[in-house]
């Protein structure tokens, strides 16, 4: 079981750390329209709002979880699509992302991590220090939380750390660099899960944000 611990107030050093959002997934569990697109009101009620491309746009919940990276300290975002990728494209419109194509997203969520991973070994010039993955299906997460991650990061609390709310493990979570090798490793839907839970330092950081636990995968998740 990973330890609970509290943020520290400031950060440390400036490392450079990546978000990376997954939006490649199919969406089955949700039903015929793909989650990611539907659109929601401030308050998190479903909204339908179309454009000329038949997608919700206004605040679609890949939107939203986009824009909480983007309004973090993060020095760069990372988008991984596969499933209906020319819609999260247009989606996510005027954002300032990058696109990674995973092809392979039907074989699971590790594809997407794989992608990920790989982009970020092939970058020699820019070398990356950790990265912060967050799921593309949590509208809710406080972009608060995301820089709580990256100070306890900073500050030396651990090398791999989840985001949590009242002690409870939740997402997004951040690697170090010394784990991707490990998370090319991940297979079908294990996104990381055991590499985090097996890290010598891994810990859960409180940030006292329930949008850390909440995840779309019906409709009634946003009604």
């Amino acid at each position: 079981m990973l330890p609970t611990v509290d943020p520290p107030s400031q950060a440390q050093d400036s490392a450079s750390i990546v978000g990376v959002i997954f939006a490649a997934g199919m969406s089955s569990r949700y039903g015929k329209m793909n989650k990611l697109l539907v659109s929601v009101n401030q308050d998190g009620k479903i909204k339908r709002q179309k454009n000329q491309f038949n997608d919700d746009i206004n605040d679609s919940v890949i939107r939203r979880s986009t824009r909480t990276l983007l309004n973090s300290n993060l020095s760069q975002v990372f988008v991984v699509v596969g499933y209906q990728s020319d819609r999260i494209h247009r989606n996510l419109s005027g954002l300032d992302v990058n696109f990674i194509e995973n092809t392979a997203y039907a074989s699971g969520h590790s594809s997407s991590v794989h992608a990920a991973v790989e982009v970020f070994n092939s970058r020699k010039n820019e070398p990356i220090d950790a990265a912060v993955f967050a799921l593309g299906d949590m509208p809710y997460v406080d972009p608060k939380s995301v820089n709580t991650l990256i100070r306890a990061y900073q500050n030396g609390i651990g090398s791999a750390l989840a985001a949590g709310y009242k002690g409870q493990r939740g997402n997004p979570v951040l690697f170090d660099q010394q784990y991707f090798s490990d998370l090319l490793d991940c297979s079908g839907d294990n996104g990381g899960k055991e590499v985090l839970l097996s890290a010598s330092d891994g810990a859960i950081v409180e940030t006292g944000d329930p949008g850390t636990l909440e995840d779309i995968n019906q409709p009634s998740d946003l009604s």
